[in-house]
């Protein structure tokens, strides 16, 4: 089916609906032709349940460190569907989703994430590294364990991605980040909840202009919410940054709840710490 639709392309927006059932996945995927913002291509559960649908690899080594591997592919939905990778412990490649180039217009909605309870750098679920998007969905999720559950980054802090949101998803039993972001410019991080407390449930790191991050129920062991070098807007044009309504709470010995160091224009409202 992913052979014809790279093939063939499409005339409108195409719905495969995947039956119960566990399969050993490991796609790469391509800008489908014909798709676009309004005519996208939608991988789904056909019961609408994530628990019913398991699309599993186990990786030999970087090179095959996925489920899906986005090779700039724009306008791919993903809906209710469950992915694992390598769960064993300590696993060195347990990776799901890895998006590399310009992925523009990504959803992710309702799925959930399984990895290890690795601290390794390939061991992040959510994995997009140096890897350019504008206007990136991920709202209602699932991530169990892994060293991060979501890594992504821009390629620099003058090449940024663009417009991301990452709206109430659920973190468990990350080793050291629940959410990773460098260069994330418009970053919304909203009524996310971290539980478990990796090392930093939210580390942003060059995520400037109207950063918002609001509503969020975050645990960590050294910087709960670490926040550098990040640069909102003037209030002219462009918003400033808001942290507000945040539950943040530190189990570390000497660590912080909310941690801003070299970031300016950011406003910190009603947060319980």
């Amino acid at each position: 089916a992913i052979a014809d639709l790279l093939l063939r392309g499409v005339s409108d927006s195409v719905s495969m609906e995947i039956r119960d059932g566990t399969y050993t996945v490991n796609e790469v995927l391509y800008t489908v032709p014909g798709s676009s913002v309004d005519k996208p291509v939608i991988f789904r559960s056909e019961s609408g349940n994530h628990d019913n649908v398991n699309l599993y690899h186990i990786a030999a080594g970087q090179s095959d460190n996925y489920v899906f591997y986005l090779k700039g592919a724009d306008f791919i939905r993903f809906y209710d569907l469950g992915f694992t990778s390598d769960d064993t412990d300590n696993a060195s490649y347990s990776t799901s989703l890895h998006l590399f180039g310009g992925v523009d217009h990504f959803h992710m909605v309702g799925c959930e994430l399984n990895g290890s309870n690795s601290g390794a750098t390939y061991a992040a679920l959510f994995y997009a590294y140096q890897s350019m998007g504008t206007y990136r969905l991920l709202d209602g999720n699932i991530f169990n364990l892994g060293s991060r559950g979501i890594e992504q980054s821009g390629l620099s802090s003058n090449t940024p991605n663009k417009g991301a949101m990452i709206l109430n998803n659920t973190f468990n039993n990350q080793r050291s980040y629940g959410v990773y972001c460098v260069a994330d410019d418009d970053l919304k991080l909203i009524g996310n909840t971290v539980n478990n407390s990796p090392t930093y449930a939210f580390y942003l790191q060059s995520c400037d202009d109207e950063l918002e991050i609001k509503n969020n129920k975050l645990s960590g062991s050294s910087y709960t919410m670490y926040i550098y070098s990040c640069t909102g807007g003037t209030g002219l044009g462009t918003a400033r940054g808001l942290i507000a309504n945040n539950f943040v709470y530190n189990f570390g010995s000497s660590g912080s709840g909310i941690y801003l160091y070299s970031s300016t224009n950011q406003d910190v409202y009603h947060n319980s710490i």
